[in-house]
């Protein structure tokens, strides 16, 4: 075991720092591909460099600490690194939606509205039925519903994701599989 070893909660808040900064990266993309349209190759490029960062991160930390060699302990700072990283989202959602760009949600809704009434297969569905009745009654999201929301998607997917990953790292840690 190392004795370099700062705790599992640490390192994750550590990493989860990081891990705001690129989910928040993604946020602003997609937020500004309605204006850039080559910012959604951005965000896509972003979300697929995500489980490879991850997986860095969980390979870094167990070689730096002997104690996260269980798959449960990897588990664990991979979810706990995505909460402190949606968090993070989290903030700057709310930030933006509620002193920013206040309208952003409706404009998104009308616009959605409107592409499902251009698609004639599309006109007569109940998603646009839906979508229109959302709009009018002005039960749009709000920024603090959008920010908590988008805390719960991270975390959901985050959870998920270091499962798998944990698996990966401890199974190749065992074969000794990329170790030197």
């Amino acid at each position: 075991m190392a004795n370099n070893d700062v705790g599992l909660i640490k390192r994750a808040s550590d990493y989860g720092a990081y891990m705001g900064a690129v989910l928040c990266i993604i946020f602003f993309a997609v937020v500004y591909s309605t204006i850039i349209p080559q910012l959604s190759i951005l965000a896509i490029a972003l979300i697929a460099v995500i489980p490879f960062f991850l997986f860095w991160m969980m390979r870094r930390t167990r070689k730096v600490s002997g104690a996260y060699t269980r798959l449960s302990a990897l588990w664990m700072f991979g979810i706990l690194t995505f909460i402190f990283g949606g968090i993070i989202l989290a903030a700057v959602v709310y930030i933006y939606l509620q002193f920013i760009d206040t309208d952003f949600i409706s404009r998104q809704l009308g616009a959605a509205i409107e592409i499902y009434k251009q698609n004639p297969e599309l006109v007569n569905s109940e998603t646009l039925d839906t979508l229109t009745k959302i709009y009018e009654s002005g039960q749009v999201p709000t920024a603090i519903q959008s920010a908590m929301s988008s805390l719960w998607s991270v975390s959901f997917f985050g959870s998920v994701l270091s499962l798998i990953e944990a698996a990966i790292v401890t199974a190749a840690s065992k074969n000794n599989i990329g170790e030197k």
